[in-house]
């Protein structure tokens, strides 16, 4: 990997570590002033401080480690689920080839290879899944639902 596109990388993820562990800060308030109304115009009655609409509500009015908590909670269980999904097409799209290759020698390893990485990959997603249980079992540490510590 070149230096520029890690250097890249690694301000991309500063900003958004920064982003996600101080969202009230970041956020915009809640509170809109409009031109011809006098007062401050809240579209979000009950909420108090910094809401960011575009997220659910469950997400929109947490503190740091809380929204830290959920997104990284989201995305182990995204993942795993998105990895099933691409594991289950990987494997009818490898069926199909195989079917389609009507004897030619290439496209039937093809095939075979497609269906042995789809297998891979699942074995690969169910021995993480395994050791994420384990840690759980061993050492109490649950990844699938994190508690952060705060100050």
């Amino acid at each position: 990997m070149n230096k520029r596109l890690f250097k890249i990388l690694t301000s991309f993820t500063f900003a958004v570590s920064v982003f996600l562990i101080f969202p009230r800060q970041i956020l915009a308030t809640a509170s809109f002033p409009y031109p011809g109304v006098t007062g401050v115009y809240n579209p979000y009655p009950g909420v108090t401080g910094v809401y960011n609409p575009v997220l659910p509500s469950k997400l929109s009015d947490t503190s740091g480690p809380a929204f830290l908590q959920n997104i990284l909670q989201l995305g182990i269980k995204l993942g795993f689920v998105i990895g099933a999904i691409i594991f289950f097409f990987m494997l009818i799209s490898g069926g199909i080839k195989w079917i389609s290759s009507a004897g030619d020698k290439t496209r039937l390893e093809g095939a075979q290879k497609q269906i042995t990485h789809a297998l891979i990959g699942l074995a690969i997603l169910l021995s993480v899944f395994a050791i994420i249980r384990l840690l759980d079992y061993i050492f109490g540490v649950n990844l699938l639902q994190i508690n952060l510590p705060t100050l």
